[in-house]
């Protein structure tokens, strides 16, 4: 599903996933509001509710994820996917890495400019890679989109202002289990993604008919800079 249309794979898990999760838990933190919503629907909708409710709760579910995506994309670029980027670094095995320059790359800088020319070339391409990382991009997201739920009603059941019936130790465990959980897996998922990126540029051989080829070359030159310069400092 994620290789035919990665975008709509995307959407699926990045906003809808993470909506549907808020709802999910705001029916729980109150249950008299999902009750009410329902109502209202039925009786607008009628007999079409069957059909209509659960096309509701989806597009509902997309606006809330949409409206997390906006606001937390920056925030997981400057944080889980920079740190998740330069772990990668570690891990794949690089050609011999060049000197350190006066012009290093800062990790911010490497990391734009390799996701920029990454998706150029590979869309120009129609290269399979394109729908790999953006099915990481996408896990990833999804993951960190659900810690801003969790955290909330984590931090709800820790107050006391939550305290349903249901609200036995063994569901506090999960909720509380569940918030480190998601962090790691949404730093695993950004990983792998970074992971393929560098791959993508250290594997990559030059063609001369191929435009994008100088900076693609940039791109690979400074990756191997930067993994040089932290070798560095690390020693």
């Amino acid at each position: 599903m994620s290789k035919i249309i990665p975008w709509f794979y995307s959407d699926l898990l990045s906003r809808i996933a993470p909506g549907a999760l808020s709802l999910a838990l705001l029916g729980l933190a109150i249950p008299t509001a999902g009750k009410e919503f329902s109502e209202w629907l039925s009786g607008t909708c009628g007999s079409a509710n069957v059909v209509l409710a659960p096309l509701v709760y989806v597009g509902i579910a997309y606006v809330i994820g949409l409206l997390y995506e906006t606001y937390l994309n920056p925030v997981t670029d400057r944080t889980v996917f920079r740190w998740a980027f330069r772990t990668a670094l570690k891990m794949v095995p690089l050609k011999t890495p060049c000197t350190r320059s006066t012009q290093d790359p800062t990790l911010k800088d490497l990391t734009h400019r390799s996701v920029a020319v990454f998706h150029v070339v590979t869309t120009e391409r129609k290269s399979a890679e394109f729908d790999h990382v953006t099915r990481f991009h996408a896990e990833g997201k999804m993951f960190f989109f659900m810690l801003l739920p969790l955290i909330a009603f984590t931090l709800l059941i820790a107050s006391g202002a939550v305290a349903p019936d249901w609200l036995t130790p063994q569901y506090v465990g999960v909720f509380f289990v569940a918030l480190p959980l998601c962090g790691l897996s949404s730093f695993l998922r950004f990983r792998r993604r970074s992971i393929q990126i560098i791959r993508f540029f250290e594997h990559y051989e030059s063609v001369e008919t191929e435009s994008y080829t100088d900076k693609l070359l940039q791109v690979q030159t400074e990756i191997r800079r930067y993994a040089a310069g932290s070798d560095a400092r690390r020693r």
